[in-house]
């Protein structure tokens, strides 16, 4: 297979203030190219050590809390609404037959967490977060949870008490079940026996409130006596108009924000072919059910672009504008988008374009009048498309062929 004209991560990672190292493979030594990222805020990821840990602004976030070879985060705006994310003594966290042990476990960040130990009252124990969540718009409550003697936890928002409307959290065997109005609810293992859990939900406006409850037992939130010294280490509380949970956005005292990432590079009019050329891209998303560019061969001029898609229906789309004409391909079935998947969208000289989806091959139709090339395309955009349709999520590879590859040489460099 003939070498990418630019190529980005597949493990290999360099970062910089404001940029991101890409690459042109040739035949003795590397040309470097340098994408240009922004995002003028603080933000976290997960180092090759799994720790948490806190990025300066504009510079590119490689996440591995899944793998060692590491992906490019990519995330929108986002708030994180809990004023007191690692203190739970602090009053804005209201007891309900627990006690505090403060500053007792070592977090994956370096700081210390708290314990949540239930009391000896016969009856659901919690740590609620007095927080009015408006109605009407999915929001999402998080939290690091380490078992300390309870192995399970269960999570609402907006209730007096955990009743019918909950997540429940298995911190042994990392499964979730949900319940009642609650949209979803996700657990991720990290490392040293933490896990994150997140419930999504509409508030359910009872009360101002998010619910931490401590089980004794898996999907069991009624009554029980503790026994005064097993607990729940729990630290890092996310509240967040969103609907899945976004990086940890620390707090101590006020809501902090974390902007948007962008990436990006101009001046590729040497490397991108108008006529013809190949864009792939190794991609996973949690963001559903909305409108997003994955990646963008772009000339300036929306009339003349390459880029692929998700679509609000969470379908990949791979679409050709040649001087204002579009060849469209939108792939049914969906696929899951919360894992890898590899993709790549081929367009020719001859005016017709394919798209490859994990191996398997698939014509996009010919559309009339699209007789003329694409041309002027110098930029790639990633997580961006003119300023808008940011895209939410990882991309561990990325790469640009100035040239057509073969049948075989595509389903190779597609296949998972």
């Amino acid at each position: 297979m003939i070498d990418p004209s630019i190529k980005l991560g597949d493990g290999d990672w360099a970062v910089k203030e404001n940029k991101l190292l890409g690459y042109r493979p040739l035949v003795t030594k590397f040309e470097p190219i340098e994408f240009d990222v922004t995002r003028n805020t603080i933000a976290t990821e997960v180092d090759k050590d799994g720790i948490i840990r806190v990025v300066q602004p504009n510079i590119a976030r490689i996440d591995y809390s899944e793998d060692a070879e590491g992906s490019l985060l990519l995330e929108p705006q986002s708030t994180n609404l809990c004023i007191y994310s690692e203190d739970l003594t602090n009053g804005v966290w209201s007891k309900t037959r627990t006690n505090i042990l403060s500053n007792e476990v070592e977090f994956l960040n370096g700081n210390l967490s708290d314990i949540i130990i239930p009391d000896s009252n016969n009856n659901s124990h919690r740590c609620d977060l007095l927080l009015n969540v408006p109605t009407g718009t999915l929001h999402t409550f998080s939290v690091f949870a380490k078992p300390m003697g309870y192995n399970a936890i269960s999570l609402t928002i907006g209730d007096t008490a955990i009743g019918g409307n909950y997540a429940s959290f298995d911190l042994i065997n990392g499964v979730t079940q949900f319940f009642g109005s609650v949209t979803s609810s996700k657990i991720e293992y990290l490392k040293d026996g933490w896990y994150r859990c997140s419930v999504t939900m509409q508030s359910l406006g009872n009360t101002g409130r998010c619910n931490i409850g401590i089980n004794h037992i898996y999907n069991n939130n009624g009554a029980y006596i503790g026994d005064l010294t097993s607990g729940v280490a729990i630290t890092g509380a996310q509240v967040e108009e969103q609907p899945y949970a976004t990086s940890y956005i620390p707090t101590n005292g006020t809501t902090v924000t974390r902007n948007a990432d962008t990436v990006s590079k101009t001046g590729l009019g040497n490397y991108i072919n108008d006529n013809e050329g190949v864009v792939f891209v190794e991609f996973k998303t949690n963001a559903i059910n909305k409108i997003h560019n994955i990646i963008e061969l772009a000339s300036g001029n929306v009339s003349n672009s390459v880029y692929i898609q998700i679509n609000n229906s969470n379908q990949i789309r791979f679409e050709v504008l040649a001087s204002g004409t579009t060849k469209r391909y939108i792939h049914n079935p969906i696929i899951d988008l919360t894992v890898f998947n590899k993709v790549a969208l081929v367009y020719k000289k001859d005016n017709t374009a394919t798209a490859y989806i994990n191996g398997l091959s698939f014509n996009i139709p010919y559309a009339a009048g699209s007789n003329s090339p694409v041309v002027g395309l110098n930029s790639i955009y990633l997580g961006i498309y003119y300023g808008l349709l940011k895209y939410e999520g990882k991309i561990k590879q990325m790469k640009n062929y100035n040239r057509i590859l073969t049948d075989q040489e595509l389903i190779t460099l597609t296949t998972l």
